[in-house]
């Protein structure tokens, strides 16, 4: 394990605060932020970026993770390969990784019309049981 290397993940069922936070947390540590929008369609692409990091030790700022996709497939009910999700979660937390997730009480705003609040609470909840299992450092931080 290269503790040295800073890997951090932020996520939110706000997917547009999480970006805003990621991006704020790259330019306060002056490491690169990524965010790779086919990620979320297909975990092989998260295998690619984990593999670039445990072959490189670069550091890295980013969001539409593994933690993304078990929170989204388990709050909609969605199939995804759980067992996938974990083994990269197993892979990210050798890498001294930190998960950050950001929450909300109050959704004041939905970035995305098809989701009522109900299914970004449930997102929430989802991010939150994923943060009791992760070998990861964690982080949950509630935005006002």
């Amino acid at each position: 394990m290269n503790n040295s290397q800073k890997i951090i993940i932020v996520e939110s069922p706000n997917e547009k605060l999480a970006i805003q936070y990621a991006l704020q947390q790259a330019n306060e540590l002056k490491i690169p932020y990524f965010f790779d929008y086919s990620v979320n369609k297909n975990l092989s692409n998260n295998k690619t970026l984990l593999q670039l990091l445990e072959q490189t030790g670069y550091d890295l700022v980013t969001t539409g993770t593994h933690v993304r996709e078990y929170a989204f497939t388990q709050s909609l009910n969605l199939r995804t390969d759980i067992e996938s999700i974990f083994a990269l979660d197993y892979r990210y937390g050798k890498l001294n990784t930190q998960i950050i997730v950001l929450y909300e009480k109050k959704y004041k705003y939905l970035e995305n019309e098809r989701f009522v609040e109900a299914n970004y609470m449930m997102m929430d909840t989802k991010f939150k049981e994923f943060l009791e299992q992760t070998k990861c450092k964690k982080e949950l931080i509630e935005i006002k």
